[in-house]
């Protein structure tokens, strides 16, 4: 038995700091995958600003869909699924924590203005 997400494994709340962020340059559409809306942000500074603006209720709504046109999970703390063994019920793992993913993207950030 095979499983089928019914969400990306991409977050939402991760999508809308970087719309707030690096909205203008597409990045929320990189990081959804869609890499031809991405560069078209990047070059068009956010479709002149009306495109990022657009796109803030739909993040906000959960209409934002990765490339694969699953919606991005609304949680941070979601969970993944493992293994399926016979007889055994579906175990689960928390792969990412608020603060972790907030500390993750200053620390980038950090980085970046540093050593770029």
């Amino acid at each position: 038995m095979q499983y089928i997400p019914q969400t990306s494994p991409r977050s939402r709340w991760i999508a809308l700091a970087l719309w707030l962020f690096l909205g203008p340059f597409g990045g929320h559409q990189f990081y959804a995958g869609k890499v031809g809306m991405g560069f078209l942000y990047l070059f068009t500074a956010g479709l002149f600003g009306i495109g990022w603006l657009i796109d803030l209720p739909i993040i906000l709504f959960g209409r934002f869909r990765d490339r694969n046109g699953l919606p991005l999970r609304y949680e941070l703390r979601d969970s993944l699924p493992v293994r399926l063994t016979p007889g055994s019920k579906l175990l689960s793992v928390r792969i990412l924590q608020p603060c972790r993913v907030l500390s993750q993207l200053l620390l980038g950030a950090v980085a970046l203005t540093l050593f770029y």
